[in-house]
């Protein structure tokens, strides 16, 4: 409507998302958008971060990436576009609530209720079958928890999402070993003897928490836990999937052993050499086990803690689409 053109957009785009940090974090103090610590020096943008969220939310219909979103800026018909990059109705959700008053000069995270009907809308339409549809379909909120296995309403969820949580249980906990044990072994090579007895206390305790559930991961059927990741992620590599596999069989037979704990996994010789592969395959001139200067720059902690799949992100979208729907 300005008139600006496609060569400009990026530079016009880029200043209005910065002012908008700014606008929000001075308009609502208790918010921290990304980029409030980063400031001014911020380099990658929140749209960069939810671009490929908004469009499984159908809430952008433009197919394209911002970049090319940017060229249809200047641009005399979408046929110039590409039809396929340019749906007929437009490049966004006809329903998406207008701006609130005085926006972008002034801004704030929480949800009107409008809002908030529109997001659980969108959510509930496009990640059916999601625990994050079936949360946000819910009416009240709940007391903070640390894992999403841990949810209390969880046990009334429908069955196959009731299956899915406990694949991402049991994954979660077998694979905790493997990155305690990796911490472990950056200790011992830093050395640091506070550090090491640290590890060994948590890999003791995860030792626990295996027995916990020893017949859970006994039963445990594998080959369903992949179909069901590989439907989500058909990309993951091999070698991850392999290095997974032949970890969680180590588990699971120490924790068939009744009453001895699962330390000697973690002594293995075996065990230790397929996580230093691992990491030289994920990282070959950073890797720490084989790399003096990076592992001097490590802080004590790694990827030490479990997997919980970004469960407090999700935990905090829920609790504002339902604040703002009034139910909290």
């Amino acid at each position: 409507e300005r008139g600006v053109s496609s060569e400009k957009v990026d530079r016009r785009a880029d200043r209005a998302e910065r002012n908008l940090i700014a606008a929000i974090q001075t308009t609502d103090p208790g918010a921290v958008p990304i980029g409030a610590r980063a400031g001014r020096g911020l380099k990658r943008l929140p749209s960069d971060i939810y671009w490929g969220g908004l469009g499984v939310w159908r809430i952008r219909l433009f197919n394209g990436s911002r970049a090319r979103y940017h060229k249809t800026f200047g641009r005399g018909t979408d046929h110039e576009v590409g039809a396929e990059q340019a749906p007929t109705h437009g490049h966004w959700n006809p329903h998406l609530p207008p701006p609130p008053e005085g926006f972008p000069h002034s801004a704030s995270l929480r949800l009107e209720r409008h809002e908030a009907e529109f997001l659980r809308d969108q959510v509930l339409q496009h990640a059916t079958g999601s625990l994050l549809a079936y949360l946000v379909g819910q009416d009240a909120l709940w007391e903070d928890v640390d894992f999403p296995w841990e949810h209390p309403v969880v046990h009334t969820a429908p069955p196959a999402l009731r299956a899915d949580l406990e694949h991402a249980r049991l994954f979660s906990l077998a694979m905790h070993g493997a990155a305690l044990l990796y911490n472990l072994m950056l200790a011992e090579r830093l050395p640091s003897r506070e550090w090491i007895e640290e590890y060994r206390h948590e890999l003791a305790s995860w030792s626990n928490a295996v027995r916990a559930s020893a017949d859970a991961l006994s039963k445990w059927d594998r080959s369903a836990y992949w179909n069901t990741t590989n439907g989500i992620n058909p990309r993951i590599p091999l070698k991850s999937r392999l290095f997974a596999d032949t970890w969680i069989g180590r588990v699971v037979t120490a924790s068939r052993v009744r009453g001895a704990d699962l330390l000697p996994v973690v002594d293995d010789r075996g065990a230790r050499d397929a996580i230093e592969q691992r990491e030289l395959f994920l990282k070959p001139y950073r890797a720490r086990l084989r790399h003096r200067e990076h592992l001097e720059r490590w802080n004590g902690a790694a990827g030490a803690k479990a997997l919980d799949y970004r469960w407090a992100i999700t935990q905090r979208f829920v609790r504002d689409v339902q604040q703002g729907l009034g139910n909290g």
